[in-house]
């Protein structure tokens, strides 16, 4: 993500999901990217968004290729 001009940050363990997400939340992250067993092994990434669109509701998680990522990210916030 960094060498596409995205910023991120990460974070390997360091208690629960839970916990995870909601720092990220707390960080100001658009979006959490998610990498699990099932998805590693899937060659996929589930990408979570933290924040509202601009009707007010936060869309659903979805998991998309990995190598799409990017192509993602960008599609949802072209200034990217």
């Amino acid at each position: 993500l960094r060498a596409a001009g995205i910023a991120a940050d990460r974070r390997f363990g360091g208690g629960s999901l839970k916990s995870q997400m909601k720092s990220a939340d707390r960080s100001g992250a658009t979006y959490a990217v998610i990498v699990g067993d099932d998805e590693a092994a899937a060659g996929e990434v589930t990408l979570r968004p933290l924040r509202a669109d601009a009707d007010g509701e936060r869309p659903p998680q979805r998991r998309v290729p990995r190598d799409a990522l990017v192509a993602e990210l960008r599609a949802d916030d072209p200034a990217r």
